[in-house]
This record gives structure tokens, C-alpha cells and sequence, in this order.
């Protein structure tokens, strides 16, 4: 009788235990330092073999400092320090605000791992992936899948698989496959192997395998300046120009271009050319400087200064 006693009064002990603590629109955690809370309209507290969970469930707000984190339901571990949130995941942190699918707080390293249709914007820049780990204190977010960077300021876009974005020095690096657009009246296109942006200055520095691509126009090189403001992009490492049979190349080589649209090529130092004046006339001519002026994209004329030399080809008729 005794022992049935003892047991009965043991199991009783383990369900009280064991048994989840629902409670309603109630603040569950409040820490010492930056204050740290969590609320939700129902909250279930479970002591797990993993230490304990809280579950929650409507109108989940999370309170860290300045940032606050809201979401349809989520789970906190006490054990890992972390909240996991889905639905809706909204976050405001100072002048800058994100928002996903779901979400991982890490509260301990003020560190957020956002996934799905992720953004993160403040009002000068929009970053959106498929993930980023966006560190609050250094105000970084590394990004990966279906990247891009929206400079607001600047009107460029830059696309990519992966990139970094700093938004306390309004700084972005852009790697795998990245491509830089800046659209007016037409579209300039850029591809490389690494871009680098710059908001404040309005400039991108682009580097490997570089290309320029608007219509029949091809530009190449090694690195790349982007200005976006005034209008310039400014080749060095083997620059190269084309436009359909038309050839041009220097040591450095800027394009210029009104409302995104190329309307001239400056070259300098060792600046040839091959350009076709008509189906039977070629035009070889080199410089110290050279300057090609564009017309709808294509070339209309070929001024050459400094040491100019030039030969004329006129090919025979029904050749």
C-alpha cells in the first residue's frame, strides 16, 4: 500500500512535469542587458529531453533592443538560444527593415537567418535573395541564391548567386555570374567575374572577363569603372570595342553615354581602329587619340589625333 502510495505521488510529480503550459497573450522572457522579450497570443511551454521549447502561436513579436520581429507562429529553444519563426516574418531594426518566409534569431550573436523571398532594404539600397545571414551589429548581410542589389540612389541593379552587402559603408561585392544593368533610354548591360559597388559614389568597379553589351556594341576588358552619375564606364586591360565588323581598341578606352544610351568612345595610347565607311570602303587608321561618336548604335565617325596614320581599302566591285 505504501508503494502504491510513493508511485502514485512520483507519477503525479513527472506529469505536472511534462505537462505544456498554455497561456494567453502573456510576455514570456524578459533578460537582463539590451532587453530581450517575446510575445504572442498563445504561448505553450514544453520541457523537452533537449531542455525546454516554447511554442507561439498569433501575433508572435519579438522585442531585442531597437529590433523588433514579428511573424504568424514560431518556436523559441532556450537550450540553442534561438527563435525560429514562420509566416510572415517581418523585421524593423533601426532605418532598416526585412522580410521572408521564415526566420532564424539567434539572439546571443543579434544574427538572423532569413529564408525564402527574402528582402532587406533600407532608403538607399534593396537587397533580395533566396537566403541571407544578416548580422545586426555590423549591419552585413551575406546573401546566396537568386541575389540582387538594388541601388535606389544610382538606378543600377547588380545580379548574381552570391554577394555581400554592407550597409554601413553602402557597399556591396557581388560574386558567381554576377550582371550589372542600368536602364534609361537604352539598357546598359555589364558581365564579369566580380562587381563591386559603391552607393555614396555612384560607382561600380567591375573585374575579369569583363563585357559592355548595348545592341550591336561589345566592349571587353580586364577591369572596369562604372560611373553612374556622369555617365562613364572606363575600360583597362586590353579594352576592345566592336560593332558589328567595326574594331577598336587602346590602353584605355571610355564609353560615354547620355540617358544610358552610348553616344561616344574616347580612346587613348595606342589607340587602331578598322572600320567600314560602306560594303566595298575599310578604313585602318591609329593615334594617340581617337575619339568614335555613335549614332543609334552605330558608328558615324572616326576623329584621330597625335601621330595619326590611316590606310584606305576600297574593295572592287562584285568581289
Amino acid at each position: 500500500m505504501q508503494f502504491l502510495k510513493i508511485w502514485f505521488i512520483l507519477s503525479a510529480m513527472l506529469i505536472l512535469v511534462l505537462m505544456p503550459c498554455i497561456v494567453e497573450n502573456q510576455q514570456i522572457l524578459e533578460r537582463t542587458g539590451e532587453k530581450y522579450t517575446v510575445r504572442a497570443k498563445t504561448v505553450e511551454v514544453r520541457n523537452t529531453k533537449k531542455g525546454r521549447v516554447t511554442f507561439l502561436r498569433g501575433g508572435v513579436t519579438i522585442t531585442h533592443g531597437p529590433a523588433v520581429i514579428t511573424s504568424q507562429c514560431g518556436r523559441a529553444i532556450e537550450a540553442r538560444d534561438v527563435a525560429i519563426l514562420e509566416g510572415g516574418v517581418h523585421i524593423v531594426d533601426g532605418e532598416t527593415i526585412m522580410s521572408s518566409q521564415t526566420a532564424e534569431y539567434y539572439r546571443g550573436e543579434k544574427k538572423a537567418l532569413l529564408r525564402g523571398f527574402v528582402k532587406i532594404e533600407d532608403e538607399r539600397q534593396l537587397v533580395q535573395a533566396d537566403e541571407v545571414v544578416y548580422h545586426r551589429d555590423s549591419r552585413i548581410a551575406v546573401a546566396t541564391g537568386s541575389v540582387s542589389f538594388k541601388d535606389k540612389v544610382n538606378d543600377m541593379n547588380v545580379e548574381g548567386g552570391k554577394g555581400t552587402y554592407y550597409f554601413e559603408e553602402d557597399r556591396g561585392i557581388m560574386e558567381e555570374s554576377p550582371v550589372l544593368t542600368a536602364s534609361g533610354e537604352e539598357r546598359i548591360l555589364i558581365t564579369a567575374q566580380t562587381m563591386e559597388t559603391f552607393t555614396k559614389q555612384g560607382k561600380a568597379l567591375v573585374t575579369g572577363d569583363v563585357r559592355v553589351y548595348q545592341g550591336d556594341v561589345v566592349a571587353t576588358c580586364d577591369t572596369l569603372v562604372y560611373m553612374s552619375r556622369d555617365e562613364t564606364a572606363t575600360l583597362l586591360g586590353k579594352p576592345v570595342i566592336t560593332e558589328n565588323e567595326n574594331r577598336m581598341e587602346s590602353a584605355s578606352l571610355t564609353l560615354e553615354f547620355t540617358n544610358r544610351k552610348l553616344r561616344r568612345a574616347v580612346l587613348i595610347s595606342g589607340a587602331q581602329a578598322f572600320y567600314r565607311i560602306s560594303e566595298q570602303e575599310t578604313n585602318e587608321v591609329s593615334g594617340d587619340e581617337m575619339i568614335v561618336d555613335f549614332e543609334e548604335g552605330k558608328v558615324s565617325q572616326v576623329t584621330v589625333s597625335g601621330s595619326a596614320k590611316g590606310t584606305y581599302h576600297m574593295k572592287p566591285k562584285g568581289e
